[in-house]
Order: structure tokens, then sequence, then C-alpha cells
């Protein structure tokens, strides 16, 4: 009798504590009847609720959805749903995105005890797992990573994850939350579609150099159109800033502000009609530069965009030394009868350098303005010459001052001297 007895009392007590949780539960559906589950996750992720509670009050609290007095908070950016479920239909947008969010936060459930939800303009994720040391956050990165892979191969949907730290207390949730989202930011040098850890980024350093003359290298390779110039400018800096070392997210902005400043600045030396032909302007450089969400997506466009100013330049610069070349060779068409005519000259009358004015001629025609003007005289020399006029004649007449140079330059040409071309000329005319 006594047994029984005993067993009825347990049972009896069983029954009590089952009705008290189950009224406790009552109790706190009905505080929370006016949130959605949504709204509550918000809360707790930014830390506006139950402030100022203590752990345990804290836990009483939140018992409706976690389990155990310990966090960890993912940010999850969806970076690719267009062709969810390798569909390449044009469904709507929105509805695909919705779809997105459902299936990633069912396969996230599907690992892990855990809440998904959608703040800020991205995914978050409280997951409530025991964890008693680097062994469990090691797990959870395990199955974070095995999420990525079967969101991609089953539905191809591909998101960048970042995890907090484990924290257990009043705060735990939002003090995660916000190492996920410092994590996150990392997208920008270390890539997306990917797992980030706070742990191993947390306490990056590191700095940059990109100076005056760094920039002014730019402007004047934009400027005259060398792009393998500009591009391995654009490499080297690249690769001492992120090749060697693991720079902090602040000290990452501001490289991208400066690269694109300079960006900009190559824009503003473009003409009208080369900002109306390629059809940038500073919204593309926020756009490209500004907001890429990787460092290496940010040198991809600042290097689509330095190569379409460059070859625009480099065309525009090849027109416009085809005039000068084409006005060159006309000066000298009219002028090269005067024995003063020479390359100091002719780059006088054009307001230009001798040196450049020579490299210019030559890499556009392949012969120098020397041996153009000597040719010409030569052409002349030879019609003088077969007119009957004397050597000392046509030397003077084409632009020599003597006759030995006017013999020398001949021979040089036509591999005869004046005298012998007069003579052979005769022959040939005589038979």
């Amino acid at each position: 009798v006594l047994e029984s007895e005993n067993e009825l009392a347990y049972i009896n007590k069983s029954i009590q504590k089952t009705l008290s949780q189950n009224q406790k539960i009552n109790e706190m559906l009905t505080k929370i009847s006016s949130e959605t589950k949504d709204h509550f996750l918000i809360e707790l992720l930014r830390g506006k609720k139950y402030v100022g509670y203590s752990d345990s009050e804290y836990a009483d609290e939140v018992v409706l959805y976690f389990t155990k007095d310990n966090y960890l908070a993912a940010a999850i950016n969806i970076e690719s749903f267009e062709h969810i479920y390798f569909d390449k239909s044009e469904l709507e947008l929105k509805a695909k995105y919705n779809d997105a969010f459902f299936i990633i936060s069912n396969v996230f459930n599907d690992f892990l005890y855990s809440y998904t939800t959608m703040i800020d303009g991205m995914m978050a994720c409280i997951i409530n797992e025991e964890a008693d040391g680097g062994d469990d956050l090691e797990r959870v990165e395990t199955i974070c990573n095995t999420v990525l892979e079967t969101l991609r191969k089953d539905f191809n949907i591909w998101v960048t994850i970042s995890l907090g730290n484990f924290h257990r207390g009043a705060n735990a949730i939002k003090l995660s939350y916000d190492e996920a989202v410092a994590a996150l930011n990392y997208k920008l040098l270390l890539g997306k579609n990917r797992l980030i850890r706070y742990y191993s980024i947390h306490d990056c350093g590191g700095t940059y150099t990109y100076t005056i003359e760094n920039e002014q290298m730019l402007l004047n390779c934009a400027a005259i159109g060398a792009y393998a110039e500009a591009e391995s400018i654009i490499n080297d800096i690249f690769g001492r800033t992120f090749g060697t070392q693991t720079v902090s997210i602040e000290i990452a902005k501001c490289f991208v502000f400066d690269i694109a400043n300079t960006v900009l600045k190559i824009i503003g030396q473009l003409d009208e009609e080369g900002k109306k032909i390629l059809k940038i302007g500073e919204n593309d450089v926020m756009n490209q530069i500004i907001h890429a969400d990787t460092i290496e997506e940010m040198k991809k466009n600042t290097l689509e965009i330095l190569k379409a100013i460059c070859d625009y330049n480099a065309l525009l610069i090849k027109d416009q030394t085809g005039i000068l070349v084409s006005q060159v060779q006309n000066y000298i068409n009219q002028n090269f009868k005067n024995q003063d005519l020479n390359v100091s000259d002719i780059a006088n009358q054009f307001e230009l350098t001798s040196a450049y004015i020579s490299k210019l001629f030559k890499n556009t025609t392949s012969v120098s303005i020397l041996d153009f003007i000597h040719t010409k005289r030569i052409s002349c020399a030879k019609e003088l010459l077969e007119q009957g006029k004397s050597i000392a004649e046509t030397a003077t007449e084409v632009g020599y001052n003597n006759s030995n140079a006017f013999i020398r330059v001949f021979k040089r040409y036509e591999k005869i001297t004046p005298g012998q071309y007069s003579m052979k000329y005769k022959q040939t005319s005589e038979e």
C-alpha cells in the first residue's frame, strides 16, 4: 500500500510540474501575443529586449524559443538566387527571394537548432546549441560549410555566412550578432560565397601606401592611353596592400575610397565626347568600385573602367597624331628647298619639342623627319638632274648649301653619285 501511495505521489508531482510548465509557457505566449516571432527575434538580435535582466531572468524570458543558455549568431548575405532550383524562367525576383529565404531557413534548421529572420536587409540566424569549447564551434563551422554546399548543389543558392562566437548570459545574442556582422564586412577582403569566422579577423590591422606619385602615374597613363602601364601600377598597389598582409576593414575602405577618387579624377580628364561615348560617370564609380562586394571585384571593375578610358584616349591620340604628322609632311613638302629647314625649325613651327615631334613622326611613319626631308630633296634633285641642271645648281635649288653635302646624301640614298645618275639617265634616254 505504501509503495502504491509513493507511486501515486510521484505521478501527481509530475503532473503538477507539467501543468506548471504549461502554465508558464501559456503565460509567455500571452505576454508576446502582440509580437510576431520575427519581431521578437530582431529585438533580441539588437539587444533592445530584456535590457537590464540578469542571466537567469533572461533565460526564463526566452525559454519558449531557446532551451540552452548558450547562443551563437550567424549573419547571412544572399549573393545569388535568380536561378533557384536551377530554373531560368522569368519568375518574379521577390517570389524567388522568398523561396530562397524559406529554403535557407529550413536547411539551417535541418542541421542546427536555430531560428532565422530578416534584419537590416540580410538574414540572421540564432543558433542555440551546447558549446563547451572550441570543438563545438568547429562543429558548427563544419555544419555551416555543409549548409553552403547543400544550398549550392541542391538549390543553386549562393550565400556568404559569417559567424560570431558562442556566448552565454543576458546579452549573448546581441554580442554574437554584432560579431557576425563585423565578420561579414570582411567579405570585401576575403571574398563571398564562403564562411567567415569572427575570431579569425577581429584582430586584423595592417596598412597601405598609396602616394601622390602613384596617383599621378595612373593619371598620366590614362591620359596617353597606356593601359598596360596602368594595369601594372594597379596590380602592384593591390599586391602590396592585400597580398602580404590581412588589413582591417577600416584600412580596406580607406583604400577603396582613394582608388575611387583617382578614377573620378581620370574621368574628369575626359572630354565631353569621351564621357558621352563611354557613358562613364560618378555613379559608375560608386556602383562598380565603392559598392563592389569584394576587393577582387573592385579591382576588376577598376581595370575595366581604366581600359575603356585608355582605349578611347589612345584612339583619340592616334587620330590627333595622324593629323599632326600629315601637317608636318605638308610643311616639309612646301619648305624642303629652304636650306635652314631642320627638325628644330619644324618643332618650333608646331610648338613642340624636337625630341617629341621626332619620336611621334618616326613611330607613325617608320622614317625619321630628316630621312623624309632628304628623300623629298633627292626626289626633286633627280628631276632637275634629268633636266640637265648642274650638280651645284641642283644642290642649291633643293636645299643643300654646298655640293659636297648634296653628293654625300645623294649617294647614301641612291647608291650612286649625282654625276653618275646624270650619265646613266642620258645613256638610257639616247637608247
